[in-house]
């Protein structure tokens, strides 16, 4: 009885407990990670001699694992450096000699142990291996140079001429980084070195010879393509001995009624250049080398109209035009380009008449978006031109285009000769003058040239000159 009573006793004094299965002893339970060492080195793997380099060890995972000491397992030979503490993860090295250090860290967890190296470089300077021993090129080309180098980082790179031939002026671009470029200027032998400084203030270095053959200095250009309005870079390589000194562009020929400007800027290596109207214009440029001599060369850019409909405009000599001042005399007669819809009904309409007054940034005409919309890109006003509307992608339909004579000026009192220029889908240019002429500004009895009809028709077109030349108030009663 007595013995009974001792069992449900314990039973009754055990029912508020856990269990070992619901502390997680049991199956149920995954325990702790394994244990894991990490060996870190903040400052990296190289250092010099007596430079106390920090190295660190980690441990993740077990239950409480503890850190049992490093050790050294790899030294040069006679060398007696320690890690300091030796008891602790976090320590440091000084190493007396050069070469290659070899360190163990330990962690245990129970009967668990896990350890990790650190490899440690200690050198003298940095190691430093250029790429080529010895290069030949011919003079005026340029030859790539590069450096492998390894040590206490961060490294800094600088690259010098040590040897160069009389009147060379060459130097690495750039002078700071592993990698460079190097154009010999003048025949003859070279030595670039390259040198390679550690954190702590110490330089490796190597050399790489380029020996330079002959080769006579000339220019080359490139012609290039593209669309009116549209800036270019224009292209010229001097090659072979010496080195350019002054560079002078020049427009030498343009389409007819082109007022297009020079290449920008005209003394620089790389100018730009906008063509406004299409057509082929030519572009000469000079060099001047370091030891006086010329070379030139001629380029061609291409200014292929990119609309299906483009309308081109110009008139009277471009040597008489106002635009850039002029002069008593000078012609700066006002000419626009008109181009009309077939649903406007009249000239100067300001939803279906592209002109100056409304058509600089588009007239919305037909489907949505831009394609099918009437730009005037260019309104010229002080003589001469051009003038252009374009199209890109015009709706099946016909376009009327119209030029009026809008003012004579101060200055020109005399008949304006007018020039169109029709650019349509494949279609060659049709180009169609007429002679107009004007009482005032924006006179009534002006003339208004009825110039053509362009059609289109499931992507082809075709021109239908007019050559009817109305008053401008006419024009604004009917197409």
């Amino acid at each position: 009885m007595a013995r009974l009573l001792l069992v449900l006793a314990g039973l009754a004094c055990g029912c508020g407990a856990r269990t070992a299965l619901e502390e997680g002893s049991g199956a149920g339970d995954a325990g702790p990670d394994p244990l894991r060492v990490d060996c870190i080195l903040p400052e990296g793997e190289y250092t010099a001699p007596g430079n106390a380099i920090r190295l660190e060890a980690r441990a993740q995972g077990g239950a409480n694992p503890i850190f049992d000491g490093w050790v050294v397992t790899l030294a040069p030979e006679g060398s007696l450096a320690e890690p300091s503490p030796a008891d602790a993860p976090v320590t440091t090295l000084t190493a007396e000699l050069v070469g290659g250090y070899r360190l163990r860290a330990t962690f245990h967890d129970g009967s668990t142990e896990e350890s990790c190296l650190a490899e440690i470089q200690v050198v003298a300077g940095p190691t430093v291996d250029c790429s080529d021993d010895e290069i030949t090129t011919p003079a005026g080309s340029s030859v790539v140079l590069s450096v492998d180098a390894a040590g206490a980082e961060p490294l800094t790179y600088r690259w010098v001429v040590q040897e160069r031939p009389l009147g060379s002026t060459a130097t690495p671009d750039p002078e700071a980084d592993p990698t460079t470029r190097f154009r010999p200027d003048v025949a003859g032998a070279y030595q670039i070195g390259a040198q390679v400084q550690d954190r702590f203030g110490v330089t490796g270095a190597c050399t790489i010879r380029i020996i330079a053959t002959p080769d006579p200095p000339r220019l080359e250009c490139d012609d290039v393509d593209t669309e009116p309005l549209q800036a270019v870079p224009l292209v010229a390589r001097y090659l072979g001995e010496g080195n350019a000194a002054a560079w002078t562009w020049a427009l030498v020929g343009a389409p007819e009624g082109s007022s297009a400007d020079p290449p920008q800027p005209s003394d620089g290596d790389s100018p730009q250049f906008t063509p406004d109207l299409a057509g082929d214009y030519v572009v000469e440029v000079v060099v001047r080398n370091d030891r006086g001599e010329e070379f030139a060369c001629a380029l061609t850019v291409h200014a292929f109209p990119m609309e299906a409909l483009r309308i081109e405009m110009f008139w009277n000599p471009p040597d008489r035009s106002c635009d850039d001042g002029g002069g008593d005399g000078c012609d700066d007669s006002d000419l626009d380009l008109h181009l009309l819809h077939e649903d406007g009904d009249a000239w100067f309409n300001a939803t279906w008449d592209c002109h100056w007054r409304n058509c600089e940034r588009g007239l919305a005409w037909d489907a949505a978006g831009e394609d099918d919309d009437a730009f005037l890109d260019l309104d010229d006003v002080e003589g001469f031109g051009p003038e252009n509307i374009n199209v890109q992608a015009p709706a099946d339909g016909t376009f009327r285009i119209g030029a009026h004579y809008y003012d004579p000026d101060r200055n020109w009192d005399s008949p304006s000769d007018a020039t169109v220029r029709v650019y349509c889908g494949d279609e060659e240019p049709v180009e169609l003058t007429r002679t107009l002429v004007a009482a005032g500004e924006d006179d009534p009895d002006n003339d208004f040239w009825k110039v053509a009809d362009v059609s289109f028709s499931s992507g082809r077109c075709s021109i239908t000159e007019l050559g009817e030349v109305v008053t401008a108030l006419e024009a604004r009663n009917r197409r």
